[in-house]
């Protein structure tokens, strides 16, 4: 990574932490600035068997799972997760507090079926997802919105062995992805998937179990949008991509929600370097830095056309996107 990109996406993280601590990262809509991509710095030798890129975290959440690679050996998984505390209004502020951790290395596979304070270990392992997978504790999910109030299927989850949930039935896939229900440590008793993705500005309207309370509507909030950066070990050549919302989890008595966040890629060509970089709101950002705020609002244009995958491989993970110039300076 050039020294040039690695200053500014420095000054950018320590910019999202500042914002984070503000409350100023949280607002549903509005212009959107996002970490600065700089020009790549020089190709890096192809190793001689491909293997997973470096990971770098510029970001202000610490939790990134291992960088994980499917059966067939094709694609590898990042993954981030983001914690937010609900606030009265019934949107979602980042924290950098409390955070809800990945697996890692030292944790054993015969857990991956309990519900522990990471979560569950066997979603963290799933090296993609093509929806969301949503888990509520406290109350129950009674239906989902999209920004402009229209109503999105939401499917019914069904248990199957070691606590597993999936969708069942004529109107499955062929190869449903299922899910442990683990809203953090405890075990959710429904669940359901989306159709897609949950995206920016979707509405969840929640049911608190506890006896006369008043629904609860959440709305998934436009920042900090997590994307990754990526530089290629063979060419000169960087691409951006959005990352995914795998996997939603609300804590109604806590008044905490965790947001599984995904980006794969292929393993040939060879990505040699991975910046994890989030989208801030333009107010976020120093209102002295013009060019700054010009990149930051191209990057954040460009991973908005990004088209969300049907298969693994994210489709804007590859050396070949059309960048803006702005972006490939």
């Amino acid at each position: 990574m050039s020294q040039q990109f690695s200053t500014i996406a420095r000054a950018l993280a320590a910019a999202a932490a500042a914002a984070l601590i503000a409350g100023c990262a949280t607002p549903a809509g509005g212009s959107a600035g996002a970490s600065t991509p700089q020009p790549a710095g020089a190709p890096v030798p192809a190793p001689q068997e491909p293997r997973p890129p470096k990971v770098v975290n510029h970001t202000p959440f610490d939790h990134l799972t291992l960088a994980g690679v499917d059966k067939f050996g094709e694609y590898t998984s990042l993954a981030l997760k983001i914690t937010y505390t609900i606030q009265a209004d019934g949107s979602l502020r980042p924290t950098t507090k409390d955070q809800e951790v990945f697996i890692d290395e030292h944790t054993p596979h015969a857990d991956d079926y309990d519900c522990r304070p990471h979560g569950g270990g066997f979603n963290q392992r799933t090296t993609w997802f093509p929806d969301t997978g949503l888990f509520v504790a406290g109350g129950s999910l009674t239906a989902l919105r999209d920004s402009a109030g229209q109503p999105r299927p939401l499917l019914g989850l069904t248990k199957g062995d070691r606590g597993i949930m999936g969708f069942t039935g004529p109107k499955a896939r062929t190869s449903e992805y299922v899910y442990l229900p683990c809203v953090g440590a405890q075990r959710a008793r429904a669940g359901f998937r989306t159709m897609g993705y949950v995206l920016p500005g979707d509405r969840l309207q929640l049911q608190p179990a506890s006896a006369n309370a008043k629904p609860v509507t959440l709305t998934i909030p436009a920042y900090p949008r997590p994307y990754v950066a990526l530089e290629f070990a063979d060419r000169q050549a960087r691409a951006i991509a959005p990352a995914n919302l795998v996997l939603l989890t609300v804590d109604l008595p806590r008044r905490r929600v965790v947001a599984q966040y995904q980006v794969t890629v292929a393993m040939q060509p060879q990505v040699s370097l991975a910046d994890w970089l989030v989208v801030l709101p333009t107010q976020a950002l120093p209102q002295d830095k013009p060019e700054m705020r010009a990149i930051n609002d191209a990057a954040a244009r460009y991973i908005d056309t990004c088209e969300p995958p049907n298969k693994p491989m994210d489709p804007c993970t590859n050396p070949h996107g059309q960048l803006p110039e702005i972006l490939r300076k």
